[in-house]
């Protein structure tokens, strides 16, 4: 006996195989995004940085001539994005997309750096982290000087 509703894949289309393929893999793939801005500060003692409601609470001083880099998977993608910091040490918003696997992990990076100034480095896993990854907070990065005669850190 044979019921109405039963589905005939002798009847399947090329077009619905395709379609169910397709919603197949949009459950498996899937596009992200993060967006950070903030400021760029001398650190008081050591280098660090901390999500506040609004760019440089503390009054560090800027730096002005800071670049910062914003990149997921940096190591395996070509692409990122950067921005040079104002006046004011503020730079951003700068907006990463990247493409997501489901099991996969997403690193991602914002780098600052600065003459005369160590690198400072902030990175997490996208999947993991609990840190604001959509703008609403700024990012205040501290950098170190450099010691005297000393290379900046890479």
């Amino acid at each position: 006996m044979r019921f109405a509703w039963a589905f005939d894949l002798r009847f399947a289309t090329t077009g619905s195989w395709i379609g169910l393929l397709g919603f197949i893999l949009s459950a498996c793939v899937g596009e992200a995004s993060v967006v950070y801005r903030g400021t760029v500060t001398v650190a008081p003692g050591e280098a660090g940085y901390d999500f506040d409601p609004e760019p440089n609470p503390g009054g560090l001083p800027p730096i002005s001539d800071a670049h910062v880099l914003l990149c997921a998977d940096c190591d395996a993608s070509p692409h990122s994005q950067s921005a040079a910091a104002a006046g004011d040490g503020t730079w951003g918003p700068l907006e990463q997309v990247f493409g997501g696997f489901v099991g996969s992990d997403t690193t991602i990076r914002v780098e600052a750096r600065a003459e005369g100034m160590e690198t400072f480095v902030y990175q997490v896993t996208y999947e993991d982290t609990q840190d604001p990854t959509g703008g609403e907070k700024y990012l205040n990065l501290r950098l170190k000087r450099s010691s005297p005669g000393g290379a900046t850190r890479p």
